[in-house]
């Protein structure tokens, strides 16, 4: 779905003030611009809020972060860059496996936060280093993150999910 305002700037500064005003009083959590490399960096005192960050100035890396963020239990959110390990970018197709596993969910709900305030969306296989060997795995990858997509909408989101997806169109469209 196109946006339907013609003259929509996609402004991460936006986004941010649509989250904060969502979930940091209830979650103590903050979204956040400006890092080198995405980040979720829990509290370690309850007078510190969580941040949430993404990468620069990026509204899809923000999209992103948030889907994570919302598909998270209550231990990961307790837990820098929710107890997840990152791998380089550098990776064998075991390791590229490995990683779409775990990114069709949050890609999935990237994708319906995109749509919601109609930036485009396009997984993401987050290697520079694609080869032959790469081009079915991402055909088989998006095919499995539409999939997704289509038991979100039959299933319906998680609460966070559902929210922020209900403020993006409520400010975007």
């Amino acid at each position: 779905m196109e946006s339907t305002n013609p003259n929509l700037v996609f402004d991460c500064d936006r986004l941010i003030t649509i989250f904060n005003n969502l979930f940091s009083k209830e979650y103590a959590t903050r979204l956040i611009k400006g890092g080198k490399e995405p980040f979720y960096k829990a509290a370690k005192h309850q007078e510190v809020d969580h941040q949430l960050i993404f990468r620069e100035d990026f509204f899809s890396s923000a999209l992103h972060e948030v889907a994570h963020w919302c598909l998270a239990g209550e231990g990961r959110l307790l837990q820098d860059d929710f107890g997840y390990w990152y791998e380089s970018e550098q990776r064998d197709l075991e390791a590229q496996r490995r990683f779409f596993a775990v990114e069709i969910k949050p890609q999935a709900l990237e994708a319906i936060f995109s749509k919601a305030c109609g930036y485009p969306f396009e997984v993401s296989v987050d290697n520079h280093n694609v080869s032959r060997w790469l081009n079915n795995e991402v055909e088989l990858f998006a095919a499995k993150v539409a999939a997704q997509i289509e038991t979100f909408q039959h299933e319906g989101l998680p609460t966070r999910a559902q929210k922020f997806e209900q403020a993006l169109k409520a400010h975007f469209l």
